[in-house]
């Protein structure tokens, strides 16, 4: 696949509605060219940014029928503009709503993307996403009921799914994703519905150098904030091991010593 014809299926890929035989041409092309990746990254970045914080705002009860009967009055053709005037004089509370909604949406967005890191890997933003958006497909605090779900799907589950009482989370369930094209398994715990994930993912590449790299007990973790999500990262071997939630950083890294026995 050359850059031209990546290009016209990017935005096709980032919606999800590419087809698989094309979804894996173009995946074997992003290793291999880091413009196109980058303008794939930008593409995802900017699609979860908008999903993430562009808010629906609902219409007024009646503006509906008041539209309708706005154009059952029109009998003769009119110019656009004369009918942008109608309407303004019609409906101005509704208009200066909509404007208001519209600045505080471009301001967000401005606020939440000079906020975020500059290009943080495609990894974090596939972590982010799946702790944001899969369902739990097995509810169960047991830690040997989960593995045993994990292992009838082919994988071997290799983190504890170890107590966080002291931190009031309690383990809520597991479900499995593929990111990346890899397995990668999920442990869902909960407090007051906050959750926190602890996910393991295996032969997959990342720039930890584009992380924070912090030391914490006898360890080295790599820290990120995206956007109103913390992650903590480490790896062992050639294993990724992350720890995501919408609590502090230092609660995460102590978690991640928790998960590893420090």
């Amino acid at each position: 696949m050359n850059c031209k014809k990546a290009e016209e299926i990017i935005t096709t890929s980032i919606d999800g509605e590419l087809e698989p035989g094309l979804e894996e041409q173009l995946t074997d092309h992003l290793e291999s060219c880091p413009r196109c990746k980058q303008e794939y990254e930008q593409g995802q970045h900017f699609k979860w940014m908008v999903r993430d914080h562009l808010n629906r705002v609902p219409a007024p009860v009646h503006l509906k029928s008041q539209i309708k009967a706005a154009i059952r009055t029109i009998h003769a053709p009119v110019s656009w503009r004369q009918h942008a005037g109608d309407f303004v004089d019609r409906y101005p509370r509704q208009i200066a709503g909509a404007m208001a909604a519209m600045l505080l949406v471009t301001f967000s967005l401005f606020t939440w993307q000079y906020n975020q890191p500059h290009n943080p890997p495609a990894l974090v933003v596939e972590l982010v996403k799946h702790h944001a958006n899969c369902a739990i497909e097995i509810t169960s605090n047991q830690p040997d009921e989960i593995k045993g779900w994990f292992k009838q799907r082919g994988v071997n589950l290799t983190v504890d799914t170890p107590p966080l009482d002291a931190f009031d989370y309690e383990l809520l369930g597991a479900h499995l994703c593929q990111m990346l094209h890899k397995d990668a398994a999920y442990l869902v715990y909960e407090n007051n519905e906050k959750e926190v994930s602890i996910c393991c993912i295996e032969n997959v590449d990342i720039e930890l150098d584009a992380l924070d790299r912090i030391e914490f007990g006898n360890a080295q973790y790599y820290t990120i904030t995206y956007g109103d999500r913390n992650l903590v990262l480490w790896q062992d071997g050639e294993t990724i091991y992350s720890i995501i939630g919408e609590t502090t950083q230092d609660d995460l890294l102590a978690m991640a010593a928790k998960t590893q026995g420090i």
